[in-house]
């Protein structure tokens, strides 16, 4: 895909050039001015951004990394444990075996990921693309039923940094803010759909769902992929 081959330092050119982040720190962006309105808020075009980078903590940036793991499972329909092998054989430099891309330690490997995470996404999408998908529409399938409740309390992540407060009023929870649907956090489609439906007069009321986890909804599907 990009040209790569055994030499680490060529490699790491190569992917540089190609958009890359390396390094061991976390790069972020932020929105610089005020906001009067959730209208000010998505006009792309005319925002201001600031850049941010700060040096891997393994402990603090540990849920970072499973939320950028989360990410690129998503797009290919692999376990998280996998997705994380795949990543560690191909960038880190543990556990040594051979055909590695780069040799990565173990804070740049957390900034490589968590940085990434939009091309390695797509990069991992393109190659499963090339892969023979087949649905074995035969399969048994036996999925548990359960009357589903909006969960009373739940664990939402949100960006401290985030000056600019404003309430979402059509959300099911209350104190659920703009704090809690900012880049990443929240997906562009995520955060505009949320904002769009907060602006409009016929939709009493939101719920988003929780990515993992007994408690949210979920709907059964079933791919199959072999090389």
């Amino acid at each position: 895909m990009y040209g790569l081959g055994k030499d680490k330092k060529e490699n790491k050119k190569i992917l540089e050039n190609s958009g890359f982040i390396i390094g061991d720190k976390i790069f972020g962006h932020f929105r610089r001015g005020r906001f009067v309105t959730f209208k000010d808020i998505i006009m792309e075009e005319t925002a201001d951004y600031g850049e941010i980078s700060y040096k891997v903590n393994t402990h603090e940036h540990g849920l970072d990394l499973l939320h950028s793991i989360d990410i690129i499972k998503k797009a290919v329909s692999m376990t998280n444990e996998n997705v994380r092998a795949v990543l560690k054989r191909l960038f880190a430099a543990s556990p040594r075996i051979k055909n590695k891309v780069l040799l990565l330690n173990k804070l740049e490997w957390y900034a490589f990921v968590i940085n990434n995470v939009p091309k390695l996404r797509d990069d991992f999408k393109e190659v499963a693309s090339m892969t023979r998908y087949q649905v074995k529409m035969n399969m048994n399938i036996n999925p548990k039923r359960a009357k589903f409740i909006i969960p009373r309390e739940d664990k939402v992540r949100f960006d401290s940094t985030e000056k600019d407060i404003e309430i979402f009023l059509s959300n099911a929870y209350e104190k659920y803010t703009t704090q809690m649907v900012v880049d990443g956090l929240r997906s562009t489609s995520e955060r505009l759909f949320e904002l769009y439906c907060e602006d409009k007069n016929d939709i009493d009321w939101v719920y988003k769902n929780g990515d993992t986890g007994q408690q949210y909804m979920s709907v059964v599907y079933v791919q199959g992929m072999s090389a």
